[in-house]
């Protein structure tokens, strides 16, 4: 049913338009408010859906067209379903002015009372460093996947995924190996072209390069910096936007004119989720002496501390053997207090650390023969590892460098082990 709504149509000719650009806005009837956060659909001749977005913070929503007959359903809690009379867009329209009432239901609602089934609503919040990405997807300017929703292409890296959006198409680099105009090597296997400049697709020479920015940091254009060196593992979301008009302002500097594309990560930096409890048991020693007698058998712990800090306590026993020329054992303790973080996230496995060793070590002769006591040395360390995830284990290396606090005497101690994540 077409529901009594009110126009306002303003037609700007431009010469040259590539594409038509419907400009609306939804106001509330009575009281002409903007109507924030309404699903608008944009319709065909036979009323099947094309394309459907939500209002921004204005009321304000905005479609790219080619020439035809349209109509809007509006959909929006407290107003009444809309149906428009259908209108329709030429050629010579570059930009076409809408304004939609939309009748509002509050006054019918005040005298009905329902009474509703219990209602269960489960949603996932947005990790913090998404937050304005989420704000941007619900106004719908430009087109947006995350996750959950690219997983399913199997993608292989992130050119697949943008290869998908209708802002953009990925084509063969015809100048992959050859020089760029700095001197350097493209490296690049496919090339990164707005949608909009389809119309030269078939002119290999002219590439118009999209902005790349990966949480919100620029990183050049899509020429200087290649997608594909991002891991598909450590990418979170992924919005996009073919032209000047629909570029949020963040986003909106020299170059834009070829288009945006904005990578999020699984977990930014300096947004970590707080790392989970592991309990772990590790071998190692010092690099110096290759005495087998001198390794260090023990266990360590990791729990969240501050921030993207972890805590990282361990203790070791000295290996307790026979040295090979029948001298005598060696045997001993050695504790470690230290913090850890990992520099690129937790995506990237790689962390380091630093923190203090206090180390007491005994070497018995033989029986009847007193221990020799070897006085405690508290060590300064510096330390560097790998760990991978594989299900709950995480298997591990890491390297330490020691300073009795005098900067001069350095020693080298490496570990490995494994560790269980609760």
């Amino acid at each position: 049913m077409v529901l009594p709504t009110t126009w306002i149509v303003g037609c700007v000719i431009a010469t040259g338009a590539q594409a038509q650009i419907i400009r609306g806005m939804l106001v509330s009837d009575p009281g002409g408010a903007a109507v924030v956060a309404a699903q608008v659909t944009l319709l065909d001749t036979l009323e099947q859906p094309i394309r459907s977005l939500f209002t921004n913070e204005s009321g304000v929503f905005l479609f790219e067209v080619d020439p035809g007959q349209f109509a809007f359903r509006v959909l929006r809690v407290g107003h009444t379903p809309t149906l428009t009379e259908s209108f329709e867009v030429s050629r010579n329209t570059d930009t076409l002015r809408v304004t939609i009432r939309v009748p509002s239901t509050a006054a019918v609602q005040r005298e009905q009372l329902y009474e509703l089934a219990p209602v269960i609503v489960e949603g996932r919040s947005a990790a913090r460093h998404l937050q304005s990405f989420e704000r941007r997807r619900a106004v719908g300017m430009g087109d947006f996947v995350v996750r959950d929703e690219f997983v399913v292409w199997h993608p292989h890296d992130v050119t697949d995924i943008v290869r998908r959006m209708p802002s953009f198409y990925v084509v063969a680099n015809p100048s992959y190996g050859g020089r760029m105009p700095d001197g350097s090597i493209d490296t690049r296997q496919y090339r990164i072209q707005t949608s909009t400049m389809s119309h030269r697709r078939g002119n290999s020479d002219f590439e118009c390069p999209p902005l790349i920015y990966l949480d919100g940091a620029p990183l050049g254009d899509s020429r200087s910096f290649d997608v594909a060196a991002i891991p598909i593992d450590a990418i979170e979301a992924v919005e996009t936007y073919s032209r000047p008009a629909q570029v949020p302002a963040e986003f909106n500097r020299a170059g834009s004119v070829c288009g945006v594309v904005a990578l999020w990560t699984r977990t930014a930096a300096g947004d970590a989720a707080p790392s989970r409890f592991e309990i772990g048991a590790r071998y190692g020693g010092s690099i110096a002496r290759s005495d087998f007698g001198w390794g260090r058998l023990g266990v360590h712990f990791v729990m969240p501390f501050v921030g993207p800090l972890e805590f990282y306590p361990a203790f070791h026993f000295m290996v307790n053997l026979p040295a090979a020329d029948g001298g005598g054992s060696n045997a001993g303790w050695q504790a470690q207090v230290a913090v850890r973080v990992w520099p690129v996230g937790p995506q990237i496995p790689w962390y380091v650390g630093t923190g203090m060793l206090v180390t007491k070590q005994y070497r018995t002769y033989g029986p009847g023969i007193p221990r020799e006591l070897v006085d405690p040395d508290a060590a300064y360390t510096l330390f560097s590892g790998s760990a991978f995830r594989v299900g709950p284990l995480r298997p591990f290396a890491e390297v330490h460098v020691l300073d009795l606090f005098t900067f001069s005497d350095l020693e080298t101690q490496l570990f490995s082990g494994i560790g269980v994540q609760f």
